[in-house]
């Protein structure tokens, strides 16, 4: 629920996270899918990295840092669930982020604890890209639903690559000219006259180029 962004540490939310929290735990605890709980995604390192333009007053930023992930939610998950252990971020440096006061100074190290991949340009079907970590928790590789699916939110005059539709569908910059360029290092971009036809084509490009980033990843 926490994600990419700084949040209050006022009592009145707070005292509504822990109730969040508390509520969340209990009531998915017992799924065996989840193997870990993390407090936020990407927030400590955030803060390292000055995303927000933090660094006039860090101090204070990684106090109320500590306060809301440490002192509240991590304290309410491990007193629900002892099942499973618990980290302040994703990504983080585990132990040694503690050691540091729960904000590391490199909480992307490839050394510990998990980092984040995201390499839109370079060729995802070779191996060596990837960067060797002890766990590599989140990648960044798009592609698009199935036509039947965009079909059902779309009308006829939405069905081109470059319509305001796929722009306005598509939230990272420069999203759908990456999906090309990796589709374009192995195939031949679709150059069918009809243009639904030519769309469908391009969107399973878009696909099989989506699952040949995600197998030789696997493979590592």
């Amino acid at each position: 629920m926490f994600a990419c962004a700084l949040y209050p540490v006022e009592q009145n939310f707070l005292k509504s996270v822990r109730a969040e929290v508390t509520y969340q735990i209990r009531r998915l605890k017992s799924h065996p899918c989840i193997i870990i709980w993390s407090g936020n995604n990407e927030n400590e390192v955030a803060l390292r990295m000055n995303w927000f333009q933090t660094s006039f007053d860090l101090e204070t930023y990684f106090k109320d840092y500590v306060n809301l992930y440490v002192r509240n939610i991590r304290e309410i998950v491990l007193q629900e669930d002892k099942s499973r252990p618990f980290i302040a971020s994703s990504p983080t440096n585990g132990a040694k982020t503690v050691a540091e006061g729960w904000i590391s100074e490199d909480p992307d190290s490839s050394l510990y604890g998990d980092i984040h991949f995201y390499d839109y340009l370079s060729d995802c079907w070779d191996w060596k890209v990837f960067p060797k970590a002890r766990l590599v928790s989140e990648y960044g590789y798009q592609s698009w639903p199935s036509f039947s699916t965009l079909e059902k939110v779309s009308t006829k005059e939405d069905w081109s690559y470059g319509s305001h539709f796929f722009f306005h569908r598509q939230h990272h910059v420069n999203g759908n000219d990456e999906m090309l360029q990796q589709a374009n290092l192995h195939f031949i971009l679709p150059q069918r006259k009809d243009s639904l036809l030519r769309l469908k084509d391009t969107i399973y490009l878009t696909q099989v180029s989506h699952l040949q980033c995600g197998v030789d990843r696997l493979l590592l």
